[in-house]
């Protein structure tokens, strides 16, 4: 890097190198009043608040210099404010790209074959879309029309852009320069990058092989009915042949093609194969960073226009299915896999989720599929979410559920009874039963806690099975039950139910400790619905009342809500919610 403009005592300072053209100042009484790469920079930093706070990057300017008083050589200018801590802008500095190494990295010669010339071209794209200012070119085809910092204009037919020029029809390829990114003042300025060639040049190869095809015609008639038998069989047998080759091909798979001894065609086929063989390795990169990644997930890709199907190595593994040789998969095969797939969905859209048998009994598989479905494509990942899912799952049951005996929660029970009274006709004759588990002080106490949670483990047991299954069964705290009746047909329906309980209970028992034999033992209440309370707080509240009456007579029984006046029995209020 040479310094073309700094102060001496900075370059003594420093020991840096100088261009020969080092000037210590720029004289601006002979350049002009307006350097953008100078001014444009410093402005836009000068302008921004808080500009201290901001990547100094984000002003950074890309310009241009002809040969001129101030620059001795053309060049690519890229800038930056000066900014001290306090937020002063105070000067700018710069590098130059000087023209002619730029030049060096475009090969121009790279553009056309067989020798012919071709230009690259940079310039800046001004308000007008099909103008452009002038920046750099580097080649002979377009230098009779080019002068930096003038302007080119572009046009579009029938798909293709030409440039407007009087001696020659010239054809052009515009690829457009992200220097700026969107925070930046200057992201509205736009760089492009064009390729240009003589339209003869470019289409040389189509005309050389109509003249061919031309002069094989001409040839064929002229030398008769053997000149064509022998003309067909030694030139259109090849090509029928690398035509059908051709039609065969699965890009999915490396292939090779026929050579026919024509030049031209035999460079095209060439071409072919080494862009498949491009595209497999990309391919192969993809897959492989996947299977590196240790990540249970797989892609696929259907092209529906060229019938082709593209997976990577774990779709087959994850789905649970027998491996297959991918890039034999035709697009057929693919959609079949996906139709013996639908008896497992659980959901679907844009994003399905399949649980899909395992290997043993009560076993599931959770595949999760991504899709975006086009015209052409049908592009989607595939990810395994076993883990997630059953965690999910798991994390649902237990904020509904009671970890040590399974039974329902008080939120999950009391949520199902907010479900159930909002729709009171469901309800017919209901029935509230508050349930304590009688002597389990005295267990814990006496046998350890252990045996206290195997007593109420038997309970608990007893309290499901005795039940009908529309009943909604909890357990509200340490040794509280709660049962709720509902869509019977009267309260002798509920009574045969609750005696049916108290024989399965008196039957019951666990054994403790030093082979003891304990039975099991409730108290409860039962609150009609709608007598007793149309709300299942009021039903709570009079159910525990009946039972807190059983507890202080006579342990072991059930007893229904009866209204009193003066003297109820009153407890604690207890929570629905």
């Amino acid at each position: 890097m040479l310094w073309s403009y700094a102060p001496a005592e900075f370059i003594r300072q420093q020991e840096f190198s100088t261009d020969e053209g080092w000037k210590t100042k720029f004289n601006f009484s002979q350049c002009g009043d307006y350097l953008p790469y100078l001014y444009e920079p410093y402005q836009a930093a000068k302008n921004t608040e808080n500009v201290k706070e901001r990547d100094i990057l984000d002003f950074g300017y890309w310009g241009y210099t002809g040969i001129n008083d101030c620059a001795q050589k053309e060049a690519i200018t890229y800038s930056v404010p000066l900014v001290l801590e306090d937020g002063t802008v105070y000067g700018v500095l710069g590098i130059d790209l000087m023209s002619e190494y730029v030049k060096k990295l475009l090969p121009y010669l790279e553009l056309i074959d067989d020798n012919k010339d071709g230009s690259y071209f940079i310039g800046i794209q001004k308000g007008d879309e099909s103008t452009v200012e002038n920046v750099l070119l580097s080649g002979n085809t377009y230098m009779s029309a080019f002068s930096q910092g003038g302007e080119t204009v572009f046009s579009k037919k029938d798909g293709q852009i030409y440039i407007d020029s009087q001696s020659e029809q010239l054809c052009a390829e515009i690829t457009y320069l992200e220097l700026y990114n969107e925070s930046s003042p200057f992201y509205e300025q736009k760089w492009v990058l064009a390729g240009i060639a003589r339209e003869e040049d470019l289409f040389q190869f189509t005309d050389r092989l109509l003249k061919m095809f031309s002069w094989i015609a001409v040839l064929a008639v002229a030398i008769g009915g053997l000149g064509g038998v022998i003309g067909i069989i030694y030139i259109s047998r090849p090509v029928l042949k690398l035509v059908h080759e051709v039609e065969a091909i699965k890009l999915t798979k490396p292939f090779t093609l026929t050579q026919t001894g024509i030049l031209e065609i035999d460079k095209l086929s060439n071409a072919l194969v080494q862009q498949s063989i491009r595209l497999n390795q990309v391919m192969n990169k993809f897959s492989n960073i996947i299977h590196m990644a240790d990540i249970p997930l797989a892609a696929f890709e259907v092209n529906r226009k060229d019938k082709t199907v593209f997976i990577t190595d774990k779709f087959f593994e994850i789905f649970g299915l027998p491996p297959k040789d991918s890039t034999e998969l035709c697009m057929e095969d693919f959609w079949q896999i996906f139709q013996e797939l639908e008896v497992y969905k659980e959901s679907e859209g844009e994003v399905t989720l399949y649980q899909i048998p395992g290997k043993h009994p009560g076993e599931y598989r959770f595949v999760r599929t991504m899709v975006k479905d086009s015209e052409n494509y049908y592009i989607g990942f595939v990810e395994d979410v076993t883990k997630q899912t059953l965690d999910l799952k798991r994390m649902e049951y237990e904020r509904n559920h009671d970890v040590l005996i399974g039974l329902n929660n008080r939120r999950a029970f009391f949520e199902r009874l907010r479900v159930l009274f909002e729709n009171p006709k469901q309800l017919k004759t209901a029935a509230f039963v508050m349930i304590d588990l009688d002597n389990l002080k005295h267990i814990n106490d006496t046998f350890g806690h252990g045996c206290g949670d195997q007593y109420i483990q038997t309970a608990a047991e007893c309290l499901k099975r005795g039940v009908p299954q529309s009943a909604v069964v909890c357990r509200l705290a340490g040794d509280e039950f709660c049962i709720f009746f509902y869509g019977c047909s009267g309260k002798e329906e509920i009574r045969h139910y609750i005696e049916r309980l108290q024989v399965r209970l008196k039957h019951t028992t666990i054994r403790l400790q030093e082979n003891q034999e304990y039975s099991i033992c409730i108290s409860g209440g039962i609150a009609w619905y709608p007598e007793d309370g149309r709300s299942c707080e009021e039903l709570l509240e009079r159910a525990d009342k009946a039972m807190y009456t059983v507890k202080k007579a006579e342990k072991g029984q059930f007893k229904e809500y009866e209204k009193r006046t003066g003297n109820e029995i009153q407890r604690d209020h207890i929570d629905c919610r």
